[in-house]
């Protein structure tokens, strides 16, 4: 069997300041030749910077596959970049995705010859939270804003729990929060 070349990149946080760094790190993706290029969530926010960050491997001749993250759905404070977070996740982001050549993960695993490839943002239920610390599974809604920037920027109507069993089932029925 033919060795599967996979690259996988995180954490972009596209910012333009930086932009000849972002490049060169596109130019060095680009010559490794990978067989599929993945890059698994924080490309950018607010939007325009998502897609700026998606831009940069425009040359790149493989398949190329987005999950998103969490700064990805951070909801616009100011009113030029003032999307909520469920407008976010439902259309732009899959479309921007499209638009730049990526394979949205969150509509189905892609096949690369026998591998197939799946991935989701996922979100957090609390469930893997450390046992020694002394708060309950309900508890962690009410101190999220004293640990997690989430609290503040993501808008969406659904409770922590709901999101992440809605990842979980890859179905978009059943929201409850």
């Amino acid at each position: 069997m033919p060795t599967l070349r996979i690259l996988i990149t995180a954490d972009l946080h596209y910012r333009p300041a930086l932009r000849e760094r972002y490049l060169a790190f596109a130019d060095w993706v680009d010559a490794q030749q990978p067989d599929c290029f993945v890059v698994a969530g924080d490309v950018g926010h607010p939007l325009r910077l998502f897609e700026r960050g998606l831009q940069l491997f425009a040359r790149l001749r493989c398949p190329k596959l987005l999950i998103a993250g969490n700064h990805d759905v951070y909801a616009g404070k100011d009113s030029e970049d003032a999307i909520d977070s469920r407008t976010l996740w439902e259309k732009l982001l899959p479309t921007a995705a499209r638009n730049e050549g990526f394979h949205w993960l969150e509509d189905g695993s892609y096949r690369l010859g026998a591998t197939a490839i799946c991935g989701t943002m996922a979100w957090y239920d609390y469930s893997a939270r450390a046992g020694y610390l002394p708060f309950a599974p309900d508890e962690y809604r009410s101190i999220k804003r004293l640990v997690n920037h989430d609290a503040d920027y993501v808008n969406w109507p659904w409770s922590d729990r709901a999101m992440a069993r809605y990842l979980a089932r890859g179905s978009p029925q059943g929201w409850r929060n």
